[in-house]
C-alpha cells in the first residue's frame, strides 16, 4: 500500500528493510538515481556511514521518537549524495533526498555555471552536451535533449542532439514545421510550452514519434527559444518514463530554455564580431606594404596579407595553414620559440629580427613587430598574435597610400616595422613608435618631446628642412640625411617624408626613417670585396675575360693577357685579337654571337696559339648577362688548359679501345658481375656460349650455377671477394634453356680507384670438346690395353679349351647327355668371348664397298624374326626407301644391326613393340632401333661401350664395344636415348655414299 502513496510524492524516496536490503525506490528516486531495488544499502554507503546505519537498524524504537533526521551521504550515479535518514517502522528505514527544497538554488547554481559555459565560448551541440551534465549533476535529471532550429517561415534549418541526432535529423531537418508535426510544430505556432505526458496514451502523437520507440520515450516537454521577439529554435526534452511537469520542472526548462537563447545570441555576436575583425585586418593588410600576418596561439598562420608575394615570393594561400617556423632559419628558431614564449608570458607587443627563406629558397633578414591578442573575461588568454614584418636586407621602405583615414594612418602607424616619426606642422614631434625610439636609444615619451632639428647633424638641418617644408606643403619626398642617436654619434638615414592629409588640408607629416648606415658601410666593403675579387682573378690560372655586349673589352685577369699578349692599360677597347688567327677569331666571335642568342651560358673547347708560340687545347665558358628588362648587358668568358688533359684522354681511349677489343674479341666468355650477383657487362662470347642475348634483362650469376653448385660457388666468390684469385676451375653450367655443359672458370677481383673490391669478372672457357677427347683417349686406352690382354688370353686358353672340348665330346656317350651338354654350351659361351676378344686383339680384314644397307637390314630382321615370335615380340618398321647405298663393310654392319636388336628384344622379357627406321637427314642416314623395355637410368648410358660394363646378368659389355668400334670404323656414330619404364631408342648414325 506505501508504494502507490509513495510514488505520488515527487520527492526521492528510497527504503530498507533491517537487514540493509533496498526493498523499495519510488518514481521520483528512480529519475535520478538507477534502479537498485534487491541489493544492499551498505555497497553504497561509505566506510564511516555504514556504524550509524547498523545503530539505526538494530534499535529502531530507541530512534523513532527523534524528531531531527540523521544525515547520511550515499554513492548515487558516481557521485555522493546527501540523504535524510528516518525510522519508518520497526522494520524498515526511510532515506530522502532534499530535492523539492533546494530545486530553486539549484537552478540558479546552474544558470551561472551555464553562463559562464557559454562566455568562454563552444559550439551548440558542446552547450547543449554541458547542460545534460549540469542538470544530471545538480537535479538527477537524465532526459533526453534536442535543439531545433528554425530559419524564416518556421523551416527546421539544423536538429542539434547529444543522444538523438540519428533518428531526429532525419525526420526533422530542413522540414518546414505545421500543427501537424507533433509537439513540435504545436510549440512553434502557439509560441508556448507544449508538455505530453504520456505518449502511450496519445495515439496521434504515439504514431507521429514512432521514430523514438527504440529510446523507450514515454513523455516529452517543448520549449520556444525567443532571441528578439522571434521564435529562433525548440528546446525540447525527453523521459523514459510518464512525466507531468512540477511547477519547478517548468521553471528549469525555462531556464535551459533561456541559456540555448543565451548561447544562440552570443554565438551569432561572435561570428558577427570575427567576420567585422577579419574584414579590418584585410582592409588594413590590403593596403599595407608591410607584410602582417595573423598567427594562431601555436605559431600556426591563419591569415597572410597579399604584400607576402612581393617580399617573400609566397601568396597569402601559399603560407596559411603552415607554421611559421618552417620558414625561419635553423639557427634562428630558437629565438623565434623563445621570444613568442615571452610573448605569452608578457601579453605585451615584442620586435625580432630573424631570417626568413623565400620560395626560391633564399633567406632575406625581416624585422618583426608581433602585438599578443586576447581574449576571455578577463582578457587574459592568447588567442592570436599579429605580427608585421619588414625585409630590411636593402632596407626598403614600402610606402604607405595616404587616401585613409587618420584612424586607418594611426593603426599602421603602431604596426610598422621600420622606424616611424609623426611630426606637426611646425617639425614638433608628437609620437614615434618602437622601432624608431630603439633607432634612436629613446626609453621614455619625455625623452624626444621637441622638433626634429635637435636629432639632425648641424651641417644636414638646412637641407633637411627644405624637404620638410616639401612634405608640409603635400609632397612626398625622399631624401638622405645624417642623424644622432641620444650619444651624440652619427647615423646614415634615409628619409621618406608624408604629407597627412584630410579634407585636402595638410594635418602633418609622416617621417618614415631608415638607416642607412649599414648600407654606407656595405657599400665600402663592396669596394673592398671589388679589390679582392681583382686580386683572386689574377691569381686564377684559368684566362677571364669580360666583354660588353658590344664586344669592347672591360676587364680581363692576367692568364688572359698573358695569353692575348694584352699591354693596354687604362680605358677600355675593343678586345686585341691580333695574336689570334683567323680561324681563332672567327670561331671566338661565333661562339659569342651563340651565347647570346640562346641566353644561356655554353660550354665548348678550341685550340689556340698562346702567347709563348704554343698550341693549346682550351675549356671555354661563356656566359651572357642580362638587365632586369631582358637587356644585354656583358659576356663573361672563363677558358681553362686542358692540354694535358686531353693528352691523357687520348692514351687513355687507346688504352680503352685495345681493352674493348681484346674484351669483345675473346673466343673465351667474360662475364662482369657485381658484388651482389647482377650482371654488369658481358661480351658477345658469353652471349653465345650461355645462350643469352644483349636484351634479356635480370640477368643473375645465381641463374647460371646449378643448383646443386651453388653453395661451392658462393664460397669461392667469398674468396674472391676478400681479393683472392680462381684460376681454371672446372665445373659446370646451364644455358638459357637449362641445359648443362662443362667449363673452365677464372674468377678474378675487380678493384675501384681507391682500391676496394668493387666487382668480379668471370672467364668462362667451353672444356667440352677437351673432355670427350680426353674420353676418346681413355677408351683408347682401354682398348688398347684390352686387345694386348685379349690377344694373350685367347692365346693361352685357346688351345687348352679345344682339348677340354674334345675329351667332353669324347665322352659324351659315357656321361649323363644333361651334364655333357651344359659343359659343351659354356665351352661355347667360352670360346664365343675368346673369338671376340680376337677381335679386339688384332686388326680385321674389312672389305667395304656400297652395299644396299636396306637390304641388309632386311637380312637380319628375316633372322630374328622367328625368335621374335617365340618372345612375343612384334617387329614393326618403317623405311623410308627401299635402295640406300653405304660404303660398308657387310659382315660388320650385320654383327652390328644383329647385335643391337638382340639387346632390344632381351630387354623386352615379356614381349612387346619392336620399331626399326630408317631416315636421311644432313647426308646422314639415321637407322632408328626402338624398344618398350625397362629402359636405361641416365647415369649407366655415359658408361655403355665400356669392356665389361653391361646392363645384362650374363653380359659381358664387349658386344656393344665391337659395335662402338665398328661404327667409329665407319665413320658413323651411336647415339643412345632411354626413359626409365618406357623403353630405349639406339639411333645409328652412317654417312651417305657421295655420288
Amino acid at each position: 500500500m506505501f508504494q502507490d502513496l509513495f510514488n505520488k510524492i515527487q520527492i526521492p524516496l528510497m527504503i530498507t528493510n533491517s537487514d540493509g536490503k533496498i526493498v523499495f525506490i519510488n518514481d521520483a528516486g528512480k529519475k535520478v538515481a538507477e534502479d537498485v531495488t534487491g541489493s544492499s544499502l551498505y555497497q553504497y554507503l561509505p566506510a564511516a556511514y555504514e556504524s550509524i546505519v547498523k545503530e539505526y537498524t538494530l534499535s529502531p524504537k530507541a530512534f523513532m521518537s527523534k524528531q531531527a533526521a540523521e544525515k547520511v551521504e550515499i554513492m548515487v550515479n558516481g557521485s555522493l549524495k546527501t540523504a535524510d535518514m528516518t525510522v519508518l517502522d520497526e522494520q524498515h528505514l526511510l532515506f530522502q533526498w532534499n530535492h523539492s527544497l533546494t530545486t530553486f538554488e539549484k537552478l540558479f547554481d546552474i544558470k551561472e555555471t551555464m553562463t559562464n559555459r557559454i562566455l568562454d565560448g563552444g559550439s551548440l551541440l558542446d552547450i547543449l552536451t554541458a547542460l545534460s551534465d549540469v542538470v544530471k549533476r545538480e537535479l538527477w535529471m537524465s532526459p533526453h535533449y534536442s535543439l531545433v532550429l528554425l530559419e524564416d517561415k518556421n523551416k527546421a534549418a539544423d536538429v542539434i542532439s547529444p543522444t538523438l541526432t540519428e533518428c531526429l535529423y532525419p525526420r526533422l531537418n530542413g522540414r518546414r514545421l505545421t500543427k501537424e508535426d507533433g509537439l513540435h510544430g504545436e510549440t512553434v505556432h502557439a509560441n508556448r510550452s507544449s508538455f505530453v505526458y504520456d505518449l502511450s496514451e496519445n495515439e496521434k502523437l504515439r504514431n507521429y514519434y514512432h521514430f523514438l520507440s527504440s529510446y523507450d520515450i514515454r513523455s516529452i516537454w517543448c520549449e520556444p527559444i525567443i532571441v528578439d521577439g522571434n521564435i529562433v529554435g525548440i528546446f525540447t526534452m525527453y523521459h523514459d518514463a510518464p512525466s507531468a511537469p512540477t511547477e519547478h520542472d517548468i521553471k528549469l526548462l525555462n531556464v535551459c530554455s533561456c541559456l540555448i537563447a543565451l548561447a544562440i545570441r552570443h554565438t551569432k555576436m561572435k561570428e558577427k564580431w570575427e567576420q567585422v575583425e577579419k574584414q579590418e585586418y584585410e582592409m588594413i593588410a590590403h593596403y599595407a606594404g608591410d607584410a602582417i600576418t595573423v598567427l594562431n596561439k601555436e605559431g600556426c598562420i591563419i591569415y597572410a596579407s597579399p604584400s607576402h608575394l612581393p617580399i617573400t615570393g609566397y601568396s597569402g594561400n601559399e603560407l596559411e595553414q603552415k607554421n611559421v617556423l618552417d620558414y625561419i632559419h635553423p639557427d634562428d628558431r630558437s629565438e623565434v620559440e623563445e621570444k613568442i614564449s615571452c610573448l605569452h608570458e608578457s601579453k605585451q607587443e615584442g620586435y625580432l629580427e630573424v631570417r626568413f627563406r623565400k620560395q626560391d629558397g633564399t633567406y632575406i633578414t625581416v624585422a618583426c613587430n608581433a602585438k599578443p591578442v586576447l581574449k576571455g573575461n578577463n582578457h587574459s588568454d592568447i588567442y592570436r598574435f599579429i605580427v608585421i614584418s619588414r625585409d630590411i636586407t636593402e632596407q626598403k621602405i614600402a610606402e604607405k597610400k595616404l587616401e585613409e583615414s587618420e584612424q586607418h594612418y594611426k593603426s599602421l602607424f603602431h604596426y610598422n616595422a621600420n622606424p616611424v616619426a609623426l611630426l606637426d606642422l611646425e617639425g614638433k614631434i608628437t609620437s614615434t613608435n618602437g622601432p624608431l625610439e630603439k633607432l634612436l636609444s629613446f626609453h621614455k615619451a619625455a625623452e624626444y618631446n621637441g622638433n626634429y632639428q635637435q636629432y639632425i647633424h648641424p651641417d644636414y638641418i638646412e637641407s633637411t628642412d627644405w624637404y620638410f617644408q616639401r612634405a608640409v606643403n603635400g609632397e612626398a619626398v625622399s631624401y638622405e640625411t645624417v642623424g644622432l642617436d641620444k650619444n651624440g654619434h652619427p647615423v646614415y638615414l634615409l628619409i621618406t617624408n608624408i604629407p597627412v592629409i584630410l579634407d585636402g588640408k595638410t594635418m602633418g607629416v609622416y617621417c618614415i626613417v631608415n638607416d642607412i648606415t649599414d648600407k654606407k658601410l656595405a657599400q665600402e666593403r663592396l669596394k673592398e670585396s671589388e679589390e679582392e675579387l681583382r686580386a683572386l682573378l689574377n691569381s686564377m690560372p684559368e684566362f677571364v675575360i669580360f666583354q660588353d655586349k658590344d664586344g669592347r673589352l672591360i676587364e680581363l685577369n692576367e692568364s688572359a693577357k698573358q695569353l692575348l699578349s694584352y699591354t693596354q692599360t687604362g680605358s677600355r677597347g675593343m678586345l686585341n685579337t691580333e695574336c689570334l688567327s683567323q680561324v681563332e677569331k672567327t670561331e671566338w666571335e661565333k661562339k659569342d654571337k651563340e651565347a647570346w642568342e640562346k641566353g644561356e651560358f655554353i660550354q665548348y673547347e678550341q685550340q689556340m696559339v698562346h702567347s709563348d708560340g704554343e698550341p693549346r687545347t682550351y675549356e671555354i665558358v661563356k656566359a651572357p648577362q642580362f638587365s632586369d628588362n631582358n637587356e644585354k648587358k656583358y659576356m663573361v668568358t672563363i677558358g681553362r688548359d686542358i692540354s694535358v688533359r686531353k693528352e691523357m684522354e687520348g692514351e687513355l681511349k687507346e688504352t680503352k679501345e685495345l681493352l674493348e677489343a681484346v674484351f669483345n674479341n675473346s673466343a673465351d666468355a667474360i662475364l662482369i658481375i657485381k658484388l651482389n650477383g647482377e650482371l654488369l657487362k658481358a661480351n658477345p662470347a658469353f652471349y653465345s656460349l650461355y645462350g643469352y642475348s644483349p636484351d634479356d634483362s635480370n640477368i643473375l650469376q645465381t641463374n647460371l650455377i646449378p643448383e646443386e653448385l651453388r653453395e661451392e660457388t658462393n664460397a669461392l666468390l667469398e674468396r674472391v671477394k676478400k681479393g683472392e684469385k680462381v684460376v681454371d676451375y672446372e665445373t659446370k653450367r646451364k644455358t638459357k634453356n637449362r641445359e648443362l655443359f662443362e667449363v673452365s672458370i677464372t674468377y678474378s677481383p675487380i678493384r675501384d680507384k681507391h682500391g676496394n673490391i668493387s666487382g668480379i669478372s668471370a672467364i668462362s672457357r667451353d672444356i667440352r670438346d677437351r673432355k670427350k677427347t680426353e674420353e676418346l683417349l681413355r677408351r683408347s686406352e682401354k682398348l688398347s690395353v684390352i686387345g694386348q690382354l685379349a690377344a694373350a688370353v685367347a692365346h693361352e686358353v685357346r688351345n687348352p679349351l679345344t682339348s677340354i672340348k674334345g675329351f667332353t665330346q669324347l665322352f659324351e656317350d659315357k656321361i649323363e647327355k644333361e651334364y655333357t651338354e651344359l659343359m659343351l654350351s659354356e665351352l661355347s659361351r667360352i670360346e664365343m668371348i675368346i673369338n671376340e676378344f680376337l677381335t679386339l686383339a688384332k686388326p680385321q680384314a674389312v672389305n667395304f664397298k656400297q652395299e644396299n644397307i636396306i637390304t641388309v637390314l632386311r637380312n637380319i630382321l628375316s633372322i630374328i624374326e622367328a625368335q621374335a615370335l617365340l618372345n612375343n615380340i612384334n617387329i614393326q618398321t618403317s623405311f623410308h626407301a627401299e635402295n640406300v647405298l653405304i660404303n660398308c663393310d657387310q659382315n660388320q654392319m650385320k654383327q652390328v644391326f644383329l647385335n643391337i636388336i638382340k639387346n632390344a628384344m632381351e630387354a623386352m622379357p615379356t614381349g612387346g613393340i619392336l620399331s626399326v627406321n630408317t631416315q636421311i637427314t644432313d647426308s646422314c642416314l639415321e637407322i632408328g632401333i626402338t624398344d618398350e623395355g625397362v629402359g636405361i637410368p641416365p647415369e649407366r648410358i655415359q658408361r655403355l661401350g665400356e669392356p665389361f660394363f653391361s646392363n645384362k646378368e650374363k653380359g659381358t659389355g664387349l658386344g656393344l664395344m665391337v659395335c662402338f668400334k665398328i661404327l667409329e670404323d665407319h665413320d658413323g656414330r651411336i647415339d643412345i636415348n632411354s626413359v626409365e619404364g618406357q623403353g630405349t631408342t639406339v639411333t645409328i648414325k652412317l654417312p651417305l655414299q657421295e655420288e
